[in-house]
């Protein structure tokens, strides 16, 4: 009986490797990248509870005897420790000293979440502030438009992606010439596409100089010699 609990306890207990499972390191600014990727995993693996506090270690002793260890204590702590490993693995190297003293993979976790979200939050702030304020000045309406959508696209990392039809209206705010920003290859900002249509691009190249004066050929007084007088 005592074999098969020990072949059940092993069996019970999830290998995790930091490069197969947490392949994106922690660096100081993918901190919401990263918090994702983690989560996901220990969703995916059911220990979610190692992080989160949901539930609570069991006793390192049993109960009816103070003197004998508790097997499940034992478990949890073997896995909480292949855990703490693997967070400790996926952090770049300026970031690993910060959880070499950590006991238990919560620890590791709250302390990241103390140095790390608050800098998130600023990012997140940082993103919309310039999302809000960018205009197009002296950008090609095509340049223009892909450093808004990479605005987004930074924002969606962070897990506060903007909404499309937000993104079009800071857009068409911002935007120089209304009859461009009509075009129907805006469409690319619903498929947050990095490329514009040819046509596109050669429309949008002329629209810096859309409001350009126009030229007027130079016409000669009426009593100078050489002017036209009328048809061949």
């Amino acid at each position: 009986m005592a074999i098969a609990t020990t072949s059940d306890n092993i069996a019970s207990i999830i290998h995790l490797n930091a490069l197969t499972h947490l392949p994106i390191k922690l660096t100081a600014q993918n901190f919401p990248v990263w918090r994702k990727q983690l989560h996901s995993t220990l969703i995916g693996h059911n220990i979610l509870h190692h992080i989160d506090g949901l539930r609570t270690a069991p006793s390192p002793l049993l109960q009816d005897n103070a003197n004998a260890p508790n097997p499940e204590y034992l478990l949890w702590y073997r896995q909480d420790q292949i855990l703490l490993s693997v967070i400790l693995g996926s952090c770049s190297e300026t970031i690993q000293p910060l959880i070499s003293s950590a006991d238990t993979a919560r620890e590791a976790w709250d302390r990241l979440t103390i140095s790390y979200a608050n800098s998130s939050r600023s990012r997140i702030i940082s993103l919309k502030s310039k999302l809000a304020q960018n205009s197009q000045g002296t950008k090609f309406v095509a340049a223009f438009l892909t450093e808004m959508q990479n605005i987004a696209d930074d924002l969606a990392l962070t897990q506060h992606p903007v909404a499309k039809e937000d993104l079009i209206v800071h857009i068409l705010t911002t935007l120089h010439d209304k009859e461009v920003a009509a075009q129907p290859a805006l469409a690319t900002v619903h498929a947050t596409q990095k490329q514009f249509p040819q046509p596109y691009q050669a429309r949008a190249s002329s629209a810096d100089t859309h409001n350009a004066p126009p030229h007027y050929p130079q016409r000669r007084n009426k009593g100078c010699r050489g002017t036209y007088q009328g048809r061949p």
